[in-house]
């Protein structure tokens, strides 16, 4: 091995392969490496530094390992409750506002915005606790002007210098998973880290509502977000036993004007807001209509008479 970075001495560790870098982007990748190493925050999944295998050798990322799977998993199992649910939506927005918000090395603030670009259940870690982690940041961006209105190839990083103090970037190309992917972003159109925030909806509204977004649709996977970005405005469909304040609470996240939605920090606070409700006992001591619109739903069962 040509070159690699210094890891960490605790044990709960994990490789994870990367897809090959073209030899003129290996330096950049190397230096966003360094960056990643300097985010710490409990609810982002930690980047030790990657393994470099040499000119034409691959590149692997040492992170932080999580037993607990992903929140894809939960969703595809779904005997979580209310309080877990809104648990792991907080633990989220709090990784993202730290992302997205993230400070410089040395304690200097600057206008740097860092956005995922893939936020997804998949890409949602647990760790043995059961706290979320936001994790696989092949997609995000350390944003810079002089690459403003550039395309750039999904799973790679930006070209540009990381460390310069730059102005909030706004980038063109589509980039990110289909199901959870912002109109601006399907069509082409300049787009911020508000990208994030459309995404986090789509995942809250899953996590919520235990079932995949769009699976009573009759589309592609690819045509999802054709119709998201359409004159129809297609959203994820939410359950009508949910009340009026957790719809708000997702309509207001996916607004097709990115403007309108709320930033990281008015989500951290209305998510907490909805998880203290049903994870304090009211009063009367019975469950309050959240935790109930949350709760798992019997499955009402058939029988074929013949």
């Amino acid at each position: 091995m040509k070159k690699e970075l210094p890891g960490p001495t605790d044990p709960m560790t994990g490789i994870t392969p990367m897809l090959p870098v073209p030899a003129n982007w290996r330096a950049n990748f190397q230096a966003e490496a360094v960056l990643m190493r300097s985010l710490k925050h409990e609810n982002v999944v930690r980047c030790y530094g990657i393994i470099d295998g040499g000119e034409g050798g691959d590149l692997m990322l040492i992170q932080e390992f999580c037993p607990g799977g992903t929140l894809q998993d939960k969703v595809q199992k779904p005997t979580y409750t209310a309080a877990q649910a809104l648990g792991w939506l907080v633990d989220m927005a709090k990784g993202m506002e730290y992302l997205h918000g993230f400070m410089a090395a040395g304690g200097s603030a600057t206008s740097s915005v860092i956005a995922h670009r893939d936020l997804k259940p998949e890409n949602v870690l647990l760790d043995e606790t059961g706290v979320a982690k936001v994790a696989d940041f092949g997609l995000f961006r350390m944003s810079h002007p002089t690459y403003a209105d550039t395309k750039e190839s999904s799973g790679s990083l930006s070209a540009g210098s990381s460390f310069k103090q730059h102005q909030k970037k706004e980038v063109t190309g589509q980039t990110g998973s289909p199901r959870y992917m912002a109109p601006e972003v399907y069509l082409q159109q300049p787009y911020d880290s508000k990208v994030d925030v459309f995404s986090f909806a789509v995942v809250a509204c899953e996590i919520l509502s235990r079932s995949r977004a769009y699976g009573d649709c009759m589309l592609a996977l690819d045509d999802i977000p054709k119709a998201v970005a359409g004159v129809k405005q297609l959203r994820p469909t939410i359950p009508k036993r949910f009340p009026p304040s957790l719809v708000s609470y997702l309509t207001n996240m996916w607004a097709a004007d990115p403007k309108l939605r709320p930033t990281f920090v008015q989500v951290v606070e209305q998510t907490e807001a909805l998880y203290k409700v049903v994870k304090e006992p009211s009063l009367a001591d019975e469950p309050s209509v959240l935790e109930k619109a949350l709760s798992p739903q019997p499955v009402l069962g058939c029988c074929v008479i013949s």
